[in-house]
């Protein structure tokens, strides 16, 4: 039998937005980019909003590709915020 575990006190993700966002209550009515539904990018996304008290519905999540791509979709104005891999942490 084989075992399979991971030390990781944390998920492994940040959510970024662009300068001016402040606090994820300023995401209201603009766009964060997670990943397809399900996905650990897309449940980090619904967990922030769900601590911040603020409905996924007041929000738009969009499924965009993997970190390169969410990343890269914050950096270019695309969308407003991303969850990303921590590794792109400034």
């Amino acid at each position: 039998m084989k075992l399979l575990g991971c030390n990781w006190h944390a998920a492994p993700y940040v959510m970024l937005a662009r300068p001016g966002i402040g606090s994820i209550e300023e995401l209201r009515g603009k766009s964060i980019a997670a990943s397809s539904p399900g996905t650990p990018p897309d449940m980090v996304a619904r967990a922030a909003l769900v601590a911040a008290k603020l409905p996924p519905d007041q929000v738009k999540l969009a499924a965009v590709g993997g970190d390169r791509d969410r990343f890269t979709a914050l950096l270019g104005g695309v969308v407003d915020a991303a969850v990303v891999s921590n590794e792109y942490m400034p």
